[in-house]
């Protein structure tokens, strides 16, 4: 590499000091604009570049500053300054899905399948169960366990119970549990299913997020 005042020669390639100003200045005014946190959908930049030794070619490219990132990949740490959210359901990472969306649900002492693996939308993994409870002497109180999914088939009649962990106004209608249930035969038929000590109607939502 020679650096002279026309510029910087490479392998008998001489970048002039136009070229490398112009790029400077592309490079310094899309940071500019990315510091100062622009309202713009896209960035469109333009630079010339000399395709050989004396041809000049125009080089142009835009940035979707909106646009969501498809599969990034991180060597290192990542730190976020905000919250960071995924509108995917629990089929991807960190995505959610939801069971029951607000409805009256009847809790009895007796456990009942509120989803079952045929329905196919819980992959394997391992999940935070989710369970908000109102209404029939349940106030606002939200439950939470660490539950293991298998989205393969059983055959096993075994049952492993989710210890539920929770805070809310008050919960005068007992105690929630919540289990996952194997079944025989590979039907596909096991399930997660919810109880309680005392019975009750209240409105229920549960959502489950793969965090595994």
């Amino acid at each position: 590499m020679i650096i002279t005042s026309d510029g910087i020669t490479i392998d008998g390639e001489l970048v002039s000091t136009d070229d490398l100003t112009a790029a400077k200045n592309v490079t310094g005014d899309i940071q500019a604009q990315l510091d100062d946190k622009v309202d713009h959908d896209t960035y469109t930049s333009g630079l010339a570049t000399k395709a050989d030794s004396s041809t000049v070619s125009s080089l142009s490219s835009t940035v979707d500053l909106k646009a969501p990132l498809e599969s990034p990949s991180f060597t290192g740490n990542l730190t976020a300054s905000g919250g960071i959210s995924t509108l995917a359901n629990a089929s991807s990472m960190l995505g959610t899905t939801r069971l029951i969306d607000n409805q009256v649900f009847s809790l009895t002492t007796s456990a009942q399948s509120i989803y079952i693996n045929g329905s196919n939308l819980i992959p394997t993994g391992t999940y935070i169960l989710k369970i908000y409870l109102n209404g029939a002497n349940w106030y606002s109180e939200t439950r939470v366990g660490i539950m293991q999914w298998y989205g393969g088939t059983t055959n096993n009649g075994g049952a492993t119970e989710i210890h539920l962990t929770g805070f809310g106004h008050a919960a005068n209608a007992g105690t929630l549990y919540a289990r996952v249930l194997r079944t025989y035969s590979n039907l596909n038929t096991h399930a997660l299913q919810i109880w309680a000590s005392v019975n009750s109607s209240p409105n229920i939502t549960i959502d489950v997020k793969r965090i595994m």
